[in-house]
């Protein structure tokens, strides 16, 4: 019986992943700043929601959308399937913002009593920054607390604010992440990346200070929440890089207080130059100033390699039972695809090591921790969600 259905479950993925390749197309056209052309408008108006749905989420660029396509009926054509979605995904990106602001509000007043500094990181210091929280959705509160500080903050919020510690396997830049029912999670870190580096101490260097209520909280300059974001792209979503948020991230950052030669300095001896240098020549298609040198040839190669990226994620199988970005095989693809040859080389030794987890994971049956547990709760929350998501499908697929 299976391999009778084998031939129309290869068909369902041709379809799908063409339908995928033309969403994408789509997105880092626009994030690109280029002009759609006549057939890209017309692909990407006939992609499924479910597809487009399925492509957003990969590349986390949907709540940016909602604004850019005004007054460009091109873009507006091509994502009319996905409309839903980027309204939707506006919506909760401003309510997320709302309810972080008022959640670090009391976070500040328990660091003042206890006399702790700490430091608002990535979105939730860009919302305390004054950046328009519309256009890109904060999924959680990045906190950076100094030494033991860590532990003493994250024990008073979990005795003086209730919330609790979950997930196994927390990176070694933060402690557990605290949740508590309505509101967004909590991640204390003790440093900005798995390992110790530079950036941890710069980012204490020159800090703003905002004013939450009766107590306040700092930010890191300009300079290195640049750097922090650029960091993050090519670093802690390593298996996952060159997302078109990312690139958005980095042009939106790229402020008049950002120190470029600083930033250029500090890449000199990093690991993953060549990734953040690619990253930096994208963004300068939407603000010259991140690159200031690149060339147009330099622009097309950068975009050239964040396409191929980004279209390799999309051969892997759509699960209705897991979210994409949790997907193994979206991330093997991806690391595949950046063509570094540290990653290969450490893809292959996992696979020699373990055979039968590669075997699983290549054929969808073997999912690691965190995308077991994601699984799980998507399957709880189906019933409470059916009812939310049904007006957002229906209109959707609604004939336009």
């Amino acid at each position: 019986m299976p391999m009778k259905n084998a031939p129309r479950r290869v068909a369902e993925w041709i379809e799908e992943t063409v339908d995928g390749r033309a969403a994408y197309d789509v997105l880092a056209t626009v994030v690109a700043a280029e002009p759609l052309t006549a057939l890209q408008t017309a692909r990407g108006s006939r992609v499924p929601s479910r597809v487009w749905s399925r492509v957003l989420a990969l590349e986390g660029c949907a709540a940016w959308l909602e604004g850019v396509q005004r007054g460009r009926p091109a873009v507006v054509e091509a994502l009319a399937p996905a409309a839903p979605l980027i309204r939707a995904a506006s919506a909760q990106a401003l309510r997320n913002a709302v309810a972080a602001v008022q959640q670090l509000e009391e976070i500040a007043a328990v660091a003042a009593r206890a006399d702790i500094r700490v430091m608002a990181l990535k979105g939730a210091a860009r919302v305390l920054a004054g950046e328009t929280p519309e256009s890109r959705v904060m999924a959680d509160i990045d906190l950076l607390v100094s030494g033991d500080d860590a532990d003493r903050l994250h024990q008073a919020l979990q005795r003086e604010l209730h919330y609790t510690p979950a997930e196994p396997g927390t990176p070694e830049r933060h402690l557990p992440s605290l949740v508590r029912t309505g509101s967004l999670p909590v991640e204390v870190h003790r440093r900005l990346g798995d390992t110790a580096s530079a950036i941890d101490r710069r980012a204490w260097v020159g800090t703003r200070h905002v004013r939450l209520g009766a107590a306040e909280m700092e930010l890191p300059d300009a300079t290195a929440l640049f750097m922090h974001a650029l960091d993050h792209a090519v670093v802690v979503h390593s298996a996952a890089r060159f997302r078109l948020r990312d690139v958005l991230d980095v042009a939106t950052l790229a402020v008049g207080g950002v120190n470029q030669a600083e930033v250029a300095s500090y890449l000199q001896g990093h690991p993953e130059r060549l990734a953040a240098e690619a990253i930096l020549v994208a963004a300068s298609s939407l603000r010259p100033e991140v690159a200031a040198a690149a060339t147009a040839g330099m622009r097309r190669r950068a975009w050239q390699r964040i396409r191929r990226v980004g279209r390799a994620r999309l051969l892997a199988p759509a699960r209705p039972d897991l979210p994409a970005t949790l997907d193994p095989r979206v991330l093997v693809l991806s690391q595949l695809a950046q063509g570094s040859p540290r990653a290969v080389l450490r893809l292959a030794m996992r696979a020699l090591s373990s055979p039968g987890r590669a075997l699983g994971l290549a054929s969808g049956r073997w999912l690691p921790v965190e995308a077991e547990q994601a699984r799980a709760v998507s399957d709880s929350m189906a019933p409470v969600m059916a009812p939310v998501m049904a007006p957002v499908m229906t209109s959707a697929a609604r004939p336009r």
